[in-house]
């Protein structure tokens, strides 16, 4: 290991050729670009098939280097400084494995050995390098092997193919299983026809359980909040790409099982059936479980959103979190008022016009098989839910540090507090204007 500043005299330190020359008959792979470089060696007549799935020639063809301590500390410490962090943000990115800057510092310095993890930690989750072949090149300064595929899936990297004997470039993986049998045009064709069909279907759904516009709307805007989620917590991931195609299949689940929640709600209703609201609910936070379980392989499970002063969520844990602020909308203004409905508009068929006019004069409406807030209460809880969101919001965007995807962060950040709001004024207005029917 070399700064650029040594030049051709520290790369033969190394035991690799000058910068931007190689030995005969090998071709050069860099391990870091911006300050410090390490040289590995394979035969030029070795096929690309003969690198390995962490970005490594076979360990045959490698030439071992002895551990290097202080090399590892000071490839550190420039890469620390370039990303602009300081030791106290590594540290809080790494607390399983250093408690305090002076220990960290020690590794900086060269005079504490990390263990492996360790040192893969504060590469992938510290300073949130995402190269595979970067990470295998430093953590070999220490004399470890390198990544293997399970490590490099759980820490969400980015695997590299080889486009040429003396090229080695990363590739983004994908998890649609069309795209690898038909072809990226195919798979989005694919796609589309799923998500217009799922259209469709929800559209039948809602026509035949009533108020087939609010349905189709409200769920829309449901299911597209789970989309940005996915998109928001991935935007400062170089590896985003990935999650395009799962977003598209959670966007028709979460469509088509909220409305047909707010289906079978609807026909249990009719039916008498007293467990109605329970079950929709329920299926409401099972599809929400459902949906995480099945996007979390392809989150990153690091803290990739750059934040000065608090330590931010990784993004599996982020989309958990926005998963259970979504379902707080469907359990305060969706689904207990639509069931509402339907049990006061089932009383009204009864000829039980009376009872149903003077309930709801009440602050609280409670008869049999509803339990629901009024709208004043109701309107008075969004209107506290959007106070704090704006002090929230303020508080995470100016703690936010300057990086080439802070627009898009920003941009998606806005979009799902639109949505998010846009749904609550949607089942509140709706509420507040059915009852309002039934009162006349």
């Amino acid at each position: 290991m070399a700064s650029s500043v040594e030049g051709h005299e520290g790369a033969r330190a190394a035991g690799g050729p000058p910068q931007g020359q190689a030995q005969a008959g090998t071709a050069v792979m860099p391990c870091w670009t911006t300050g410090s470089r390490l040289y590995f060696h394979w035969s030029r007549t070795k096929s690309p098939q003969n690198i390995d799935m962490a970005g490594q020639p076979p360990r045959d063809q490698i030439i071992a280097l002895p551990a290097d301590p202080g090399s590892f500390g000071q490839a550190v410490a420039e890469l620390r400084r370039s990303k602009g962090l300081t030791q106290k943000e590594v540290v809080a990115r790494v607390s399983n494995y250093y408690s305090d800057e002076s220990t960290y510092r020690r590794v900086e310095q060269g005079r504490r050995t990390p263990d492996r993890d360790a040192a893969i930690a504060i590469l992938a989750t510290g300073l949130m390098l995402r190269d595979v072949p970067a990470i295998n090149c430093m953590i070999r300064l220490l004399g470890y092997n390198a990544l293997t595929a399970e490590e490099i899936r759980r820490l969400g990297l980015n695997l590299p193919v080889e486009k040429s004997s003396t090229e080695v470039v990363t590739h983004q993986p994908t998890t649609d299983v069309w795209q690898r049998l038909t072809g990226p045009s195919q798979a989005r064709i694919t796609l589309g026809i799923v998500v217009l069909g799922s259209f469709v279907l929800t559209g039948w759904i809602a026509s035949v359980a009533g108020d087939a516009a609010f349905l189709l709307a409200a769920s829309s805007l449901y299911a597209g909040l789970y989309v940005v989620s996915l998109f928001l917590e991935t935007a400062y991931a170089r590896e985003r790409a990935r999650v395009t195609e799962p977003a598209a299949i959670v966007f028709c689940f979460m469509l088509l099982t909220s409305a047909g929640a707010l289906a079978l709600d609807a026909w249990l209703v009719r039916a008498g059936q007293a467990f109605a609201l329970f079950l929709s609910l329920s299926i409401f936070v099972l599809a929400a479980i459902l949906q995480w379980v099945a996007v979390r392989p392809v989150l990153p499970d690091s803290a990739i959103v750059m934040i000065t002063r608090f330590q931010s969520h990784t993004a599996q844990a982020a989309h958990l979190k926005n998963s259970v602020y979504f379902l707080l909308i469907v359990f305060l203004f969706w689904v207990p008022p639509t069931h509402c409905i339907a049990i006061l508009r089932q009383q009204v068929r009864l000829g039980h016009s009376d009872s149903v006019r003077e309930l709801l004069g009440h602050s609280v409406l409670i008869a049999k098989g509803v339990v629901c807030l009024n709208t004043a209460w109701l309107w008075g809880i969004l209107l506290a839910m959007i106070v704090a969101a704006i002090g929230m919001g303020a508080h995470l965007l100016e703690n936010l540090k300057i990086h080439p995807r802070l627009n898009i962060y920003n941009t998606l950040l806005y979009f799902r507090a639109l949505l998010y709001f846009c749904l609550a004024f949607l089942c509140l207005g709706w509420y507040t204007y059915s009852l309002g029917l039934l009162a006349d």
